[in-house]
């Protein structure tokens, strides 16, 4: 977590980028130059050496300011992204859990089907089997036989309720009549 305003965050990460840039590399070379060109012109060597010594120290005392602000972005991003990582192993890891209760589904499924393809299969089997032994009728039974054979029972049924009915006490005398 950083203090410093985002103004002052958008121009130390320019600067930092503009330093290690081929125009910086540029231009410090270009001073240096002019220094020692100031120097064949006449001007006190000791007062440029001097400023030229000054300058360069306030200068690596910046740079080693900004390589440690650039090293600790550096390290807050690494920790950023190392949780961002656990976070995406934790979801990894319950997704292969999910994975494997899938599978194991997947697999019950599998055996309740071949289950059920076999129970298919004998029943198909049976219903073979079935046609196969049953006999054609000689009479065949329509619905107008079968309607006059049901009025006849209701007839017996109405004929059995009329009869009057012997109680006895003895279970075996009942049994014996029938």
């Amino acid at each position: 977590m950083s203090i410093a305003p985002p103004k002052f965050e958008d121009f130390t990460s320019k600067l930092i980028s503009w330093i290690g840039s081929k125009s910086s590399l540029f231009i410090h070379t270009l001073l240096f130059g002019v220094c020692i060109a100031l120097g064949w012109l006449g001007v006190d060597m000791q007062k440029i050496l001097l400023i030229l010594t000054t300058a360069v120290s306030l200068e690596a005392i910046y740079l080693s300011i900004l390589i440690q602000y650039s090293v600790n972005q550096q390290a807050h991003t690494i920790k950023s992204v190392a949780k961002d990582i656990e976070e995406v192993t934790e979801d990894v890891d319950e997704l292969s859990e999910d994975v494997e209760e899938i599978s194991k589904d997947v697999d019950e499924i599998s055996e309740d089907v071949e289950e059920i393809s076999e129970d298919v299969e004998e029943i198909s089997d049976n219903l073979t089997n079935q046609a196969g032994n049953q006999t054609p009728l000689a009479n065949p039974v329509t619905y107008d036989t079968l309607e006059h054979q049901l009025k006849q029972l209701l007839i017996e049924v109405q004929q059995l309720k009329q009869q009057p009915t012997v109680i006895s006490a003895d279970p075996s005398a009942a049994k014996n009549k029938t």
